[in-house]
Parts: C-alpha cells; sequence; structure tokens
C-alpha cells in the first residue's frame, strides 16, 4: 500500500465523515488542511467501522534510488528494500495543491512534515 493509496482511500469517504473531520469546498486550502490533520489524527491507527486499515507503519515499495550505466569500469546500484515509514501518525500537513472541482484532472501535491 502506498502513501497516495492510503490518502486517497482517507479522501475517498466524504460522505460518511465522522463529526470531527471538517467537510471541505474545493479549492479551500485552509480548510483541506485542517480536514487532513483531521483524518491523520482521527484515522492513523485504523477505522474498522469504515474498514481503513491503520497507516501508523506503512511499508513502502522496493526503491532503487541510483543506478549508474554498467557500460562505466566501475558503476554502482543504489536500493532501499524491505522499508516501513513510521510516525505518520505525528505527521503534519503543511501545504495542500491541487483539489479544484475534478481532482482527476490535476496533480494533487500534498506537502507534508513527518517528525
Amino acid at each position: 500500500m502506498s502513501l497516495r493509496f492510503a490518502i486517497l482511500t482517507l479522501l475517498s469517504a466524504v460522505g460518511e465523515l465522522p463529526v470531527d473531520v471538517k467537510k471541505c469546498r474545493f479549492g479551500n486550502e485552509t480548510c483541506l488542511i485542517e480536514s487532513l490533520n483531521g483524518y491523520i489524527r482521527a484515522f492513523a491507527k485504523g477505522y474498522p467501522k469504515l474498514d481503513y486499515r491503520p497507516f501508523d507503519k506503512l511499508p513502502i515499495s522496493d526503491l532503487v534510488v541510483y543506478n549508474s550505466s554498467q557500460n562505466l569500469p566501475v558503476w554502482m546500484t543504489f536500493s532501499v528494500r524491505n522499508q516501513v515509514l513510521k510516525g505518520l501518525e505525528n505527521a503534519t500537513v503543511l501545504s495542500v495543491k491541487g483539489f479544484n472541482r475534478d481532482p482527476t484532472k490535476t496533480m494533487i501535491i500534498i506537502g507534508v512534515r513527518i517528525p
């Protein structure tokens, strides 16, 4: 499960939000930041009622960070495997861009600080 999937899954339940999570109009960045931070606080440990799995320990797919050409005398590949992103329950959303009337037509960029 990727971080993008986790965030989009949380955002998909707009019709069934708990009372303490604010609903926002498209393009209202301030409201979206507050709402996403509310999602993180409410759902990081999971929410069985809506079938949300916990995302406080999120496995990340293997990733090749650097892969130089093998045609050179010296070459190097740097990859990370079996990674788990921890601390998402303490994350803070700092910025949100791209939640327009039709978010499927724009790139959604969410700036997050994870301590």
